[in-house]
């Protein structure tokens, strides 16, 4: 057996101890190997000897080994801290995200999901103290959360993502949640503080800022792609949204 196979059971071991002791069965808790700073061929021993999950939190290196192992059915945990500009990354390539503590940045995780897969898990990060000086969340905003009816806010999301391309209206948003017209105003902009028609617009901006920066496109093509049918209406939106125009925003991305 390897070191990391040796080293593995013996955590398993203690796990195991420990869960009995405390009354509790120990296949309900998850191990979580944070293989940061450790190569590909690590993690994939680690697999070899029964490990799945395990943590990232630089996204350069984490990429790197998330598509080196890409043919291993492996569960993925962003356990750092969350940049703006990292979101799009993290939503698309991993599992889990540990270290969530601003609304900011839920809602860019969730623009950045892509439709096809699963519902990212999320972990709040919680500011039980109030100190300012502390990230996180009000722990009343975590009972808030839990009380609040989010299945047709996640059909609202899933619907946009799907049919983002189309002209959408309020009333298909609404048909798709079961909800009328005033009811899904009112919850969707309780749950991410915007209105659907404005979680839309960021998202069809921010597919088409993927497609300027990666795939070569050209600014008729993003527009088209991403449900703009007015050139003009795309190059205004997308300059508010990201400050400069899609020309612009492509010439620079060319140059880094």
């Amino acid at each position: 057996m390897s070191t990391i196979g040796s080293n593995l059971q013996v955590v398993r071991a203690r796990i195991e101890a420990a869960a009995r002791s405390a009354g509790r069965e120990p296949g309900d808790i998850a191990l979580l190997a944070v293989s940061k700073a450790f190569a590909a061929g690590e993690v994939r021993a680690a697999y070899a000897a029964g490990q799945r999950e395990f943590g990232e939190n630089y996204i350069q290196e984490a990429m790197e080994k998330i598509i080196a192992l890409s043919d291993l059915p492996l569960i993925w945990h962003f356990v750092g801290p969350i940049q703006s500009n990292k979101t799009r990354a993290i939503a698309e390539h991993f599992d889990w995200v540990h270290s969530v503590a601003r609304e900011k940045i839920a809602l860019r995780l969730a623009e950045a999901r892509p439709a096809g897969r699963d519902p990212l898990n999320v972990c709040l990060q919680v500011n039980l103290s109030g100190e300012k000086s502390k990230s996180g969340v009000a722990p009343n905003a975590v009972d808030a959360a839990r009380e609040f009816d989010w299945k047709p806010v996640h059909k609202a999301l899933q619907y946009i993502r799907e049919h983002f391309a189309e002209p959408i209206y309020a009333r298909d948003v609404a048909r798709a949640t079961g909800k009328s017209e005033t009811r899904l105003k009112v919850l969707f902009h309780k749950a991410l503080g915007i209105s659907w028609v404005k979680y839309l617009q960021s998202y069809r901006i921010h597919r088409a800022a993927a497609l300027l920066s990666e795939s070569g496109s050209n600014v008729t093509e993003a527009a088209l792609a991403t449900g703009f049918e007015s050139l003009s209406h795309f190059n205004v939106t997308f300059r508010a949204f990201m400050g400069v125009t899609p020309t612009a925003y492509q010439k620079r991305k060319a140059a880094e």
